[in-house]
């Protein structure tokens, strides 16, 4: 930044109102907006030095969810000297306001170049480069640099120079095979292996003991998980309420994803969950730690998510929470120069993991007979296991961490609560929960198939039963994916769904309200189905036939073919006849009177005569062809109507 303010503050010629010097474009809201803050502390105390107004520099923000009036406003207030912008808007504004001169622009800056291209924002740099002055300096910042940017800067840089910052390895941590790491030294990479329905116990007590007072953030793989895991640790009121739980994403509003920004920034203690819209260049002072509830989707977000701690100079540490089938995905992260390391209070274990109890008759004596009004079927208390003893422990592979007596019970992990059980039952008493709890597991699956680790994050090696009671699911979706016969450690409820009421009482209202009109509409269909089938068919009024002399399309069709086998039916019958004929079977007289001839030769003659204009000519030249009673049929008709 300061070289651009540097740069244009020193023009010879001071910029006017609509040229523009620099220009700034980021993939997210959230960095653009940052990005202009930044640029306003500096412009605001530069400008606040000139006497002359024409030297003063403006900063144009463009970022979706704003109001495009007031952005044209601000333009015709304060000018455009540097856009900050985000691709898609910038493409749109320039397209409704010519009057911006870019002619003049000096800098170029991509940031987060990688993620720009790969969002799917192509077609609008290009169509923005097109506008742009050849003679430029252009930037392109990341801390990951991928093959499409390489390609992007040998087709569209001239004299380019790669300017790369990397940090060396620890002594004795592993890395990758050139000695640098892509993290900074300060931060503390760990990682921890667990089964998919402790994933919620594990994360809230790791809030409560090890990240308490502190600023964290917590990564999850979709908005819907996002809205689900925030609204169940509002819940169980997990934190104190002087630590705010927030939550952001792409479907919250600009204006109040500000608010949430600003928000946590200013906090000492708060808890972010989010998607991935904060896992680029956003800089939240002072963050303690990044969680990382699931692996994102591309594996340079690891680097980005990561980096929201261990800045300007900090220490910071970050956590990513691994099913044991991606355990693969620690050495691939080691070879691109991300170093994980075990999450040391668990490194004892094979797993975090909740196992269940073997259920008794006398535990659940109702599970052998299920009704319409038993509401869930009572789950088997579980207990965290570890599955690879330490050495000082017994060699079992399964040991009960709450049984104390037998020496076994974990240091880190004895106070962690299950909280799997408990989901279940807030599904069945709220339809809120039951309902975000089958998006967000829908949309969990949808988004672990796209992961570009594809050989690490395997959708047939999913536990989806384990997945299921994750998300609190009282039955299984139909899904793709999986069988839901063929689903094992999963058990589902024995009732109508459609029974779970939502506790907020107007949803339930209008709830009812649609499930009525829809057993309407049901009844309606079922009954004129029934009535149809007893009639045999349609009606002449649902038909839109007339009492007069209109014919539909089918009965038009019908009078054509009916026409067509009588005149095969006429053929067949005259050649017969004319046959017997020739053979003087029958005479003419005879032979005109069967065919219906008879009378109508001096009718025609007439109508020749007269130029075959009159009424009565036209009547007769018609009937020649047609006979006025049913001959009987030949024996080998069939025969000529073949022909």
């Amino acid at each position: 930044m300061i070289p651009i303010l540097e740069r244009l503050f020193r023009l010879d010629k001071p910029l006017k109102k609509y040229e523009v010097g620099a220009l700034i474009l980021s993939p997210t809201r959230e960095l653009a907006h940052q990005i202009a803050q930044v640029l306003e502390t500096f412009t605001t105390t530069i400008n606040a030095e000139f006497e002359d107004d024409s030297r003063k520099l403006a900063v144009w923000r463009l970022i979706g969810g704003t109001e495009e009036i007031e952005d044209v406003k601000y333009l015709k207030t304060f000018g455009a000297h540097i856009i900050v912008a985000t691709p898609g808007r910038l493409e749109q504004t320039l397209k409704k306001i010519p009057d911006l001169r870019l002619s003049t622009l000096e800098v170029l800056i991509l940031d987060e170049a990688d993620r720009l291209l790969d969002m799917g924002f192509s077609a609008s740099i290009t169509s923005i480069l097109s506008r742009l002055p050849k003679q430029r300096r252009t930037g392109l910042f990341s801390a990951t640099m991928t093959k499409r940017v390489s390609e992007l800067v040998k087709a569209g840089m001239r004299n380019p120079i790669k300017i790369s910052i990397k940090v060396e390895s620890k002594p004795g941590a592993s890395s990758s095979s050139t000695g640098l790491q892509m993290t900074p030294s300060s931060l503390n990479n760990y990682y921890v292996l667990i089964e998919a329905d402790a994933k919620f116990s594990f994360l809230v007590h790791f809030l409560k003991t090890t990240a308490k007072d502190g600023k964290v953030i917590v990564y999850f793989a979709t908005i819907a998980s996002v809205k689900y895991f925030r609204k169940l640790m509002l819940h169980f009121k997990i934190l104190p309420e002087e630590i705010p739980i927030l939550g952001t994403h792409s479907d919250v509003p600009q204006k109040k994803r500000e608010q949430i920004r600003q928000t946590f920034a200013e906090r000492r203690a708060a808890v972010l969950v989010s998607t991935d819209v904060t896992a680029r260049g956003v800089d939240f002072p002072d963050v303690d730690w990044v969680i990382q509830f699931d692996a994102p989707k591309e594996p340079d977000d690891f680097v980005h998510r990561s980096g929201r701690t261990a800045r300007n100079g900090r220490s910071g540490n970050a956590l990513v929470m691994l099913l044991p089938s991606e355990e693969s995905y620690v050495e691939f992260m080691e070879s691109k120069g991300v170093p994980l390391v075990e999450w040391p209070e668990t490194a004892d274990l094979e797993c975090v993991a909740a196992r269940p109890k073997k259920v008794t008759t006398s535990e659940n004596e109702s599970a052998a007979a299920p009704s319409d009004e038993a509401k869930v079927l009572p789950m088997p208390v579980k207990n965290f296991v570890m599955l690879r003893p330490s050495q000082q422990a017994p060699k079992t592979n399964k040991m009960d961490l709450t049984d104390t007596s037998a020496g076994h019970t974990h240091a880190y992990l004895k106070d962690m609560v299950d909280y799997s059980p408990k989901l279940r039952e807030l599904s069945l008493s709220d339809r809120e929960y039951m309902d975000a709890g089958l998006f967000a597991f829908i949309s969990f699956v949808a988004a672990y198939k796209e992961h570009r680790a594809n050989y690490t994050f395997r959708i047939s090696q999913l536990d989806f039963g384990a997945l299921a009671r994750l998300f609190g699911l009282l039955k299984l979706p139909r899904m793709a994916e999986f069988s839901a016969a063929k689903v094992a450690n999963f058990e589902a409820v024995h009732m109508d769904l459609d029974t779970v009421k939502y506790a907020d009482k107007k949803r339930e209202k209008d709830r009812q309200a649609r499930l009525a009109k829809e057993a309407a509409t049901a009844k309606e269909e079922q009954e004129a189905k029934a009535k149809f089938k007893k009639r045999g068919g349609f009606s002449e009024e649902e038909l839109g036939k007339d009492s007069g002399d209109e014919q539909s399309e089918e009965e038009e069709d019908s009078d054509e073919s009916s026409s067509s086998s009588e005149e095969e039916y006429d053929f067949a019958s005259e050649a017969a006849l004319l046959k017997k004929l020739k053979r003087k079977e029958i005479t003419q007289e005879e032979y005109d009177r069967l065919t219906g001839d008879d009378g109508l030769d001096a009718e025609i003659a007439a109508a020749v005569a007269t130029g075959g204009d009159s009424a009565k000519g036209k009547r007769a030249i018609a009937k020649k062809r047609k006979p006025h009673g049913k001959v009987p049929p030949p024996k080998n008709a069939k025969h000529f109507k073949r022909k």
